[in-house]
């Protein structure tokens, strides 16, 4: 099992919606997160 955060606490910890933060990744300003074979981030 992963020990990192998940998407939301990261957004919380951040003061910004898990929307913005998923935004920042397709625009290249966060690094994608690893995702597992079936797709989910990890």
């Amino acid at each position: 099992m992963s020990s990192g955060k998940r998407s939301g606490q990261v957004a919380e910890a951040a003061g910004v919606d898990i929307q913005t933060l998923r935004y920042y990744e397709r625009r290249g300003l966060l690094a994608r997160p690893e995702r597992s074979d079936g797709g989910p981030r990890l």
